[in-house]
C-alpha cells in the first residue's frame, strides 16, 4: 500500500487530484492510501501521517503558509520524503528544485504528467530505507533503521543511539521489541537492543557498536549474538 499525503485549498481540484491518484493505484495494482488537508498548518499538526507518508501532493498558492515555505519545514524534519508540487504559477519552480521536489506540475494537471510523477515516487518509495515512527516528547519523529545504532531502556521509556546522538523517547523498549523483531537487531541484554549491522566487535561478555559503545551480553546470550551476526552478513552477501 502506498500513502500520500495531500494539501490542497480548492475544493474542486483536491476532489480530482485524490480520484486521479485513486485511479493511478488502480492501473498499477498499487492499494492507496490518501490523507487529505486544505492547510499547511492543518497538515503540520498531523504529523504522524505526514511523516508516514510515501509522497506529499502540495499546492503552493495557500491561503498562509504556502507550499514551498511547507515544504522547507518538511525537509527540515525529512530529507528523504518525495515531494510533488502542484501550482497555477510557473514562478515557484526553481524554487522547488531547492526543497528537492519529484516534480512541478502546473495547472491544470494532464493526467499522464500526473502519472509519470506519482511512478517517479513509487521508484524512490522502492530505494527508500526503511524507517521508524516515535514520539519524543514535543513530536512525532521518523527515523531511518539503518541510522539507529542501539535502543537503550531508560526507566518506563528508551533511548535511541542513532549516528546523530543520543535522542529520548516516549516509548518503552518493550514496544520496539515488538515492532522491530522482524528486523534486523537482536537483544544481547534485557536493557538493549541492537542493530546487527552496527556492530563491530563481539567479546565474551560484550559487543561494541560503530561509534564505540560497549553493551553488555548476557549469560547465555553470546551463541545468539554470534549466530544473528553471522545470518545477517551471510544474506546480504
Amino acid at each position: 500500500m502506498m500513502k500520500f499525503v495531500i494539501c490542497e485549498d480548492e475544493p474542486d481540484f483536491l476532489a480530482w487530484m485524490q480520484a486521479a491518484v485513486t485511479a493511478w493505484g488502480a492501473e498499477q495494482g498499487e492499494a492507496i492510501c490518501l490523507f487529505s488537508y486544505t492547510s499547511a498548518e492543518e497538515l503540520l499538526f498531523k504529523s504522524e501521517e505526514w511523516l508516514a507518508a510515501d509522497g506529499l501532493i502540495l499546492d503552493i498558492e495557500l491561503k498562509q503558509m504556502n507550499g514551498m515555505e511547507l515544504a522547507r519545514i518538511i525537509r527540515e524534519r525529512d530529507a528523504h520524503i518525495s515531494i510533488l508540487f502542484a501550482t497555477g504559477y510557473e514562478q515557484f519552480v526553481f524554487e522547488g528544485y531547492e526543497v528537492g521536489a519529484v516534480s512541478y506540475l502546473m495547472k491544470p494537471i494532464q493526467i499522464e504528467k500526473l502519472y509519470a510523477a506519482l511512478e517517479r515516487i513509487r521508484a524512490e518509495t522502492g530505494k527508500r530505507q526503511e524507517v521508524l515512527l516515535t514520539n519524543t516528547g514535543e513530536e512525532n519523529t521518523r527515523f531511518y533503521l539503518e541510522d539507529i545504532l542501539a535502543i537503550e531502556s531508560s526507566g518506563h521509556y528508551a533511548l535511541l543511539h542513532t549516528r546523530s546522538g543520543i535522542i529520548e523517547t516516549r516509548r518503552s523498549l518493550g514496544s520496539f521489541q515488538e515492532e522491530l523483531s522482524r528486523k534486523p537487531f537482536c537483544s544481547p541484554h534485557r536493557s538493549y537492543l541492537v542493530h546487527i549491522g552496527h556492530i563491530s566487535r563481539i567479546l565474551k561478555k560484550s559487543l561494541f557498536l560503530d561509534n564505540g559503545l560497549e553493551v553488555p551480553i548476557a549469560r547465555g546470550k553470546w551463541e545468539e549474538i554470534n549466530q544473528a551476526y553471522l545470518r545477517y552478513y551471510r544474506k546480504r552477501m
